[in-house]
């Protein structure tokens, strides 16, 4: 910030110091004490033509002065002598003046652009801390002055804080005060109604509403008080209206205050997880009956890390760089959570480094190893995936009773991001692995793997294995068909963990290219286990 005292107006300095530093200039609105009110106030503040010293301005309140709108930070007052009880002016928003001078006109304004490669999709989950580039009155309007970005985004002026329990992301928006705004630009598939949820923690509660390019798509929301500002609840908004294409989101603060987490745009039918695990949607799936031993529906507001454990970074600490595959993402906690009563994993385009590197994706790797394992029966798994060049999501098992590739591996399902309306189910041992797996596909009617969800099942049995998506058999593999090539058949010795994650590049796709939007999800409605009746 600058010194609280102007340039003078109109000096050659003063317009220098507005082109150079237009989003931090400050110009104070104190009078020296004990001057008569406005007899003391310099530079712009006394020629502001709606400047009135009778008034009291608070926070967020504008005037127009040479060619901007400047506005009054924290509780600036105009009816008090004392320097001590004034806040300073901001210049936020500049006015074509008209004059041939650029001073003011929009070539002369911070440039408003989204904070990472590109609009963020949407139905989707957007991160607080991913508001716009741009800077003070053009990407956010924060009236508080010590605020900082802190590790997130360093130098700008709006709070950002770690989160305790980063389930839902490593940072949140706090520090709110009424009159506050932060601005996503956003890319919305198709024009529709959707459910509009946010993660917040508030003590005392608050409200906000939402505009899209000006637009207010909410009434005002409430913000329940949480009883802590690391203490977290979401809020749903349904029957939003949001049009198609790029446009930018407005999230203003109302009364009180509150921390952001994120928020997320849905479709109806992504509000909330299937049905609670007491049917069997696909009872009598190969002709037989069946019983359920396990599952997880994720409808207990969080992971549960007695069955699911993470890998992290990109191999090198497991023995096989890029995951054995040259993949590109780097593992983490923050990239999955659990909400509306489903697991979320998210690719995301965002670099990150270890004492092993860098790298310039990061996702998420669960695995039920050590706590969960599975041999013969039926597993399905109900989930929607990511899309795009670059993005490989799989559901697979291993067992960590044999090396690989002498115990085998079962991929559930795989999808190659470039073709998002095919999956692959496919076996793999020892002699037989890699491109020489056992494979078929399967390859939707009409629309891509990320539109819905869809179920995805193995039955296994000592001597076969059979692939379904939604009932509908593709692909199988028995003992006597691998036996007869001089393989061996692995998969009546051990036991099998389950795999969840999604690859980002890698031999298989490839990198991502300018093609790929991110952030990229799989949501997981529910897995379970069955044996035969």
């Amino acid at each position: 910030m600058t010194d609280d005292t102007p340039p003078t107006n109109g000096s050659d300095s003063a317009r220098t110091d507005r082109r150079l530093r237009r989003r931090d200039f400050m110009g104070t609105v104190a009078v020296a004490t004990g001057t008569a009110l406005g007899a003391g106030v310099t530079g712009a503040q006394q020629q502001v033509p709606q400047w009135d010293e009778t008034a009291t301005y608070t926070s967020g309140s504008r005037v127009t002065y040479d060619g901007w709108i400047w506005e009054a930070q924290w509780w600036t007052r105009g009816d008090e002598p004392g320097a001590s009880q004034w806040g300073p002016w901001e210049q936020v928003e500049s006015v074509d003046t008209g004059d041939g001078d650029d001073t003011g006109d929009s070539d002369d304004t911070a440039q408003q652009t989204p904070h990472l490669d590109g609009p963020h999709a949407l139905p989707g989950r957007v991160q607080a801390q991913h508001y716009d580039d741009g800077g003070q009155g053009v990407a956010y309007s924060d009236s508080t002055s010590t605020n900082q970005g802190g590790a997130a985004r360093t130098g700008e002026r709006v709070d950002l804080e770690a989160v305790d329990d980063a389930t839902g992301g490593a940072y949140n928006v706090g520090w709110t005060t009424a009159g506050e705004w932060l601005e996503y630009t956003v890319s919305v598939a198709e024009a529709g109604t959707y459910d509009l949820h946010f993660r917040t923690a508030s003590v005392g509660g608050g409200t906000l509403t939402v505009q899209s390019d000006g637009t207010a798509v909410t009434d005002t929301v409430t913000i329940a008080d949480t009883g802590g500002w690391q203490s977290w609840t979401t809020t749903t908004v349904e029957d939003v209206s949001l049009s198609a294409g790029e446009q930018v989101l407005r999230v203003s603060v109302g009364d009180g205050g509150w921390n952001l987490n994120w928020f997320e745009v849905a479709t109806p039918d992504d509000s909330g997880g299937g049905d609670d695990g007491g049917d069997d949607p696909l009872d009598g799936l190969d002709g037989r009956s069946w019983t359920q031993t396990w599952s997880d529906e994720f409808d207990t507001g969080s992971l549960d890390t007695s069955i699911w454990m993470d890998h992290i970074g990109n191999g090198h600490d497991y023995g096989g760089a890029g995951w054995w595959n040259n993949e590109l993402q780097y593992y983490s906690t923050d990239n999955r959570w659990v909400e509306n009563d489903r697991l979320v994993i998210e690719a995301r385009e965002e670099t990150v480094s270890d004492e092993h590197g860098s790298y310039d994706y990061t996702s998420s790797k669960l695995l039920t190893k050590g706590n969960l394992t599975k041999q013969y029966g039926r597993i399905d798994i109900r989930a929607k995936l990511p899309q795009g060049q670059g993005m490989w999501p799989a559901l697979w098992l291993l067992t960590d009773q044999a090396t690989w590739p002498e115990g085998g591996e079962i991929d559930i399902m795989e999808l190659i991001g470039d073709d998002p309306d095919l999956v692959w189910g496919t076996a793999h041992g020892p002699g037989w692995l890699g491109q020489n797996g056992i494979h078929g596909n399967y390859t939707l009617d009409s629309g891509v793997f990320a539109d819905d969800f869809h179920v995805f099942s193995l039955v296994w049995d000592p001597d076969q294995l059979k692939w379904f998506v939604d009932g509908e058999q593709f692909h199988s593999v028995t003992k006597s068909e691998v036996q007869d090539v001089d393989g061996t058949w692995p998969f009546d010795q051990n036991e099998y963990y389950l795999i969840m994650n999604v690859a980002v590049g890698g031999e298989w796709p490839g990198a991502p290219d300018e093609t790929t939007s991110f952030p990229q999800r799989m949501a997981v409605d529910y897995v379970r286990f069955y044996d035969e009746a």
